[in-house]
């Protein structure tokens, strides 16, 4: 997740008129991690819920 934010900053240091930022990646990494989490708590609970029927 991260390398691929930080590819995606470095291709717009090869952009005109856009600036590659460290902050970018970081954020960037955080709201994958944070979607990342978001799913395997929803799977969590869809399992815990489907064992009790």
């Amino acid at each position: 997740m991260t390398g691929l934010a930080g590819f995606d900053e470095f291709h717009e240091s090869l952009t005109s008129g856009r600036t590659p930022l460290v902050q970018d990646v970081m954020l960037d990494s955080t709201g994958a991690f944070c979607g990342i989490l978001v799913v395997f708590i929803i799977l969590i609970i869809y399992r815990s819920v489907t064992r009790k029927h």
